[in-house]
């Protein structure tokens, strides 16, 4: 998805001068159609150049297996999108004090290492400290639904947030629970 937006970056860049801040046309009209052949640069208006964003991106490291970061960015999708329209999702957040889409967006997601992959990972799709940002993300997401990727990125994004979870909190939801009220909550399978 980054390479593609760097491409159209590098396609549009030379149109850019050609168009003031506030989008108009500038008023040398042969400077602007240079880099367009003389019919296209009437055509174009600042809307075609700069495109509204359409959201937030997962933050995901350049080493992640190509099957983990497309399961990733489709489940992210998913989440903040229920984080961001039902609000009993984003009340899960509450206690903690922060904003759960901003939270997730601001996560950091690493492929598992080979020790997690044959510990933390035998029981769970992802391991994050709680409090950090980093979510380590283990190999078998691939085997799952996007929606149900969409549960672990919120599950632990909550555990960025602050939540604890049995054993290493006595107190503490187990992480079935969790997922089961990220479930409920979310309007997720």
């Amino acid at each position: 998805m980054r390479a593609r937006t760097l491409v159209i970056i590098m396609a549009i860049a030379p149109l850019m001068g050609a168009f003031s801040a506030h989008g108009e046309e500038p008023e040398d009209a042969a400077v602007a159609g240079r880099h367009l052949a003389p019919d296209a640069a009437a055509r174009v208006t600042y809307a075609d150049v700069v495109s509204p964003p359409t959201g937030p991106e997962p933050w995901i490291h350049p080493s992640m297996p190509e099957a983990i970061r497309g399961k990733i960015e489709r489940a992210f999708e998913i989440a903040d999108q229920r984080l961001r329209q039902r609000p009993e999702c984003a009340e899960l957040f509450s206690p903690f004090g922060v904003d759960g889409a901003e939270l997730l967006a601001r996560s950091l997601y690493l492929p598992a290492g080979p020790q997690r992959q044959t510990t933390r990972c035998r029981h769970a799709f992802a391991v994050t400290e709680i409090g950090g940002p980093t979510t380590w993300v283990c190999r078998k997401v691939t085997a799952h639904s996007d929606e149900r990727v969409a549960v672990a990125l919120i599950h632990e994004a909550l555990h960025h947030a602050g939540l604890c979870e049995y054993p290493h909190d006595r107190t503490a939801m187990k992480s079935g629970e969790i997922n089961n009220l990220v479930m409920e909550s979310c309007g997720l399978p």
